[in-house]
C-alpha cells in the first residue's frame, strides 16, 4: 500500500471515529428517535463523511506519483492523521501480485 493509499484510509477512519464519536455523545439528546430513525441519522452522517473525502482521495489518486506523497503528507497535516512511516531502505511500496 502506498504512502498515499494509508492516508486516505487514515482519512476514512479519522471519518468513521468522528462519526462513532457524534453519535455516542448525542445519544442522550434524541429524546424520542426510533431505532429505525437512529439508523438513518448514522447513515446520513457517515455518507457526509465519506462524501468530504471523496474528492481529495480521487484526485489523489490521479496525481502523479511524486506529487501524489507530497499531497498526502498535506492531508495529514491539515486532518492531523500520522503521516505513513516511510518504507525501509530497499523495499518499494509498490503492490505485488500473488
Amino acid at each position: 500500500m502506498s504512502g498515499a493509499e494509508e492516508t486516505v484510509a487514515a482519512l476514512r477512519r479519522l471519518g468513521d471515529e468522528t462519526v462513532d464519536r457524534l453519535l455516542r455523545v448525542n445519544d442522550g439528546h434524541w429524546q424520542s428517535l426510533s431505532e429505525s430513525d437512529r439508523r438513518t441519522v448514522e447513515l446520513l452522517a457517515r455518507t457526509v463523511a465519506l462524501r468530504l473525502l471523496d474528492l481529495p482521495a480521487r484526485r489523489l489518486a490521479a496525481e502523479a506519483a511524486g506529487e501524489r506523497e507530497a499531497h498526502a503528507a498535506l492531508l495529514c497535516r491539515l486532518f492531523a492523521v500520522p503521516e505513513p512511516a516511510p518504507p525501509p531502505a530497499g523495499i518499494s511500496r509498490r503492490r505485488t501480485r500473488a
